[in-house]
């Protein structure tokens, strides 16, 4: 789709191609199928994407030309500038390191140092233990743990 903007300026831009669009538009357009949105609610975040897409257009047409920057340079610009917005946001850490409260949990239930290490696909519990004897109190104490105190109410 070509369009041409101001045709009585003294030049001529059209804008060629598609843009992706925004999740928020996505969002809208399923709750309006799915009767959560009315067509007027639709109509508004619609507006609100369009009017960011022109915004952002403006921002690097005015850098493409105080750059004064080739077809080539203002690509490869653009390309920047759109990689830039689909840089997925990090993963949140949760609040509470729940590895952490296991330890400390086992650690004083144990009353003994317990590391849990964490790998990708596996991980291991590391408990410590001084000598035979030790080693019998450990293995009698895991025992007797009660299985239902683990399941935080499941």
């Amino acid at each position: 789709m070509s369009t041409s903007i101001q045709p009585n300026a003294p030049f001529r831009a059209d804008i060629v191609g598609s843009f992706l669009r925004p999740q928020a538009v996505k969002e809208a357009r399923a709750a309006y199928v799915a009767g959560k949105l009315d067509a007027s609610g639709l109509k508004a975040v619609e507006d609100d994407a369009i009017r960011d897409l022109v915004a952002k257009q403006k921002a690097a047409a005015q850098r493409i030309l105080a750059l004064r920057l080739s077809v080539r340079q203002a690509e490869a610009m653009c390309k920047r500038m759109a990689a830039e917005e689909k840089k997925p946001e990090p993963p949140k850490q949760p609040a509470v390191n729940y590895v952490a409260e296991c330890e400390k949990a086992l650690t004083r239930r144990l009353d003994r140092k317990v590391r849990i290490v964490n790998g990708k696909r596996k991980g291991r519990f590391e408990l410590e233990f001084y000598g035979q004897d030790d080693l019998q109190r450990l293995y009698e104490a895991l025992l007797a743990l009660d299985p239902s105190e683990g399941t935080h109410g499941e």
